[in-house]
């Protein structure tokens, strides 16, 4: 394994992590070039409607990866192409059950929901088994080592996105409800290509038995998932309660001004867990790089924060247009919230990589109250700035509580008993690989 060949093997890590950096990039810069042509083409009402309809894709494409995709990570990460295949057919056909699922809830939802978030929701219906997909794909190539598919499959939904983005801007058909529409259909475009990069169908018959075989995990990975995303993002729907949605997209600007960091969150999502796993079985301690990623998150937001709230305004209009104002008071407070959220991440990596899926679980428990609680206060105290400070101490909280968790967690080899199936016997943990 990489971690036993010393310098070589640390080339190779920091191979796979810069290709995870470069894919996240392109995923992050669609996502910002896309709220940037919102924020210059639409309302601030408009604006806000779209962090709405995001906040809703996070808490169903986390919901997807919670099901499927973690414990898919968790068992058959750097297995044999067999094994490999054969858990990213059912694990690909489950994601399909729960996008087809959602999304007629969505089409439902959007139906009796008011005019203004009709559209955009019936449209994020009918679109997400292919944006949940999309996802899919890209956890099951890095889950292999096989970053430079996701990065192609990232680039063909940007570029799928980009032309249906100038068809209908050149059509006049600007209106956002369009506008999510063409960004869903890229992203079923580039799940399509997925298949043929992988050479893998999703079979969707073979959900149920996925989830018997994985439910140890699954089960309370969805749970987690449930108390940490779904908090996460009503915090969004408490402060559109409490303020509006000019309030909500305020919020959502400052995220989109925090592109960079995002990129380094999202992209420690994509390869951590993994190489965690893989140092895992090579006997290598993970304790002190879970710790050198909490740090490395935490000041990246700090540091991306302060800066970005220096802009001049010339330049924070020329991004964001009239939704500048709330997003410049915004984004430091909501910065150091995603530096304190950086530092659990650390924690979670090392949590996972070990499968300790109870210890995370009542972790995530303790801490998701805290989320809603501090969105609660702060937007009833001073709107959206003071709602951003309410979120950035339930973060800082909750990374203590996150860190103590792993220090207390079982770190022997016993706990790999998790990472099993529940019918495989301990002998076949060593065969781990040929499932």
């Amino acid at each position: 394994m990489d971690v036993v060949h010393g310098g070589s093997g640390r080339r190779r890590v920091a191979r796979r992590a810069t290709m995870g950096l470069i894919d996240q990039s392109v995923s992050s810069l669609t996502n910002f070039g896309v709220g940037l042509v919102l924020a210059r083409t639409v309302s601030a009402r408009d604006f806000g409607v779209f962090s709405i309809v995001i906040a809703t894709y996070t808490i169903l494409v986390g919901l997807g990866r919670a099901l499927n995709v973690e414990a898919f990570t968790a068992r058959l990460s750097w297995s044999s192409q067999d094994s490999w295949a054969g858990g990213v057919r059912s694990a690909t056909g489950a994601t399909l059950v729960v996008g087809c699922v959602a999304g007629l809830g969505m089409i439902l939802l959007g139906l009796r929901s008011s005019v203004v978030l009709s559209g955009p929701l019936v449209a994020l219906g009918f679109t997400l088994p292919g944006l949940l997909l999309q996802d899919a794909w890209r956890h099951a190539f890095f889950a292999q080592g096989r970053g430079s598919k996701a990065l192609i499959n990232d680039l063909s939904w940007a570029g799928l996105l980009l032309a249906g983005f100038g068809l209908l801007l050149a059509a006049g058909k600007g209106g956002i409800t369009w506008l999510v529409l063409a960004w869903g259909i890229a992203a079923t475009g580039a799940a399509f290509i997925g298949i043929f990069q992988s050479s893998v169908v999703p079979h969707m018959g073979h959900s149920v038995s996925w989830w018997k075989e994985h439910q140890d995990l699954a089960g309370r990975y969805f749970a987690e998932f449930l108390a940490m995303t779904g908090a996460l993002q009503l915090s969004y729907y408490v402060v559109a309660a409490f303020e509006g949605l000019h309030a909500t997209g305020a919020l959502r600007g400052a995220q989109l001004l925090l592109g960079p960091f995002n990129v380094l969150f999202m992209a420690a999502g994509l390869v951590a867990v993994p190489e965690a796993i893989k140092a895992r079985k090579a006997g290598t301690s993970i304790l002190r790089p879970c710790l050198f990623l909490s740090l490395a998150l935490a000041s990246s937001a700090l540091m991306w924060g302060f800066l970005v709230r220096s802009f001049p305004d010339a330049l924070g209009i020329a991004l964001l247009g009239s939704s500048w104002a709330g997003a410049q008071a915004v984004v430091f407070p909501w910065a150091t919230a995603m530096a304190g959220l950086g530092v659990w991440v650390g924690a979670l990596t090392g949590l996972r990589a070990v499968a300790a899926a109870k210890a995370s679980l009542r972790a995530q428990l303790l801490v998701s109250p805290m989320i809603l609680i501090g969105a609660a206060m702060g937007v009833a105290v001073g709107g959206a700035v003071s709602a951003a400070w309410g979120l950035s101490a339930a973060f800082w909280i909750g990374g203590v509580i996150w860190w103590r968790t792993l220090l207390k967690a079982p770190w022997d080899a016993g706990t790999a008993a998790e990472l099993a199936p529940p019918e495989m016997t301990t002998g076949a943990l060593e065969h781990l690989d040929t499932l």
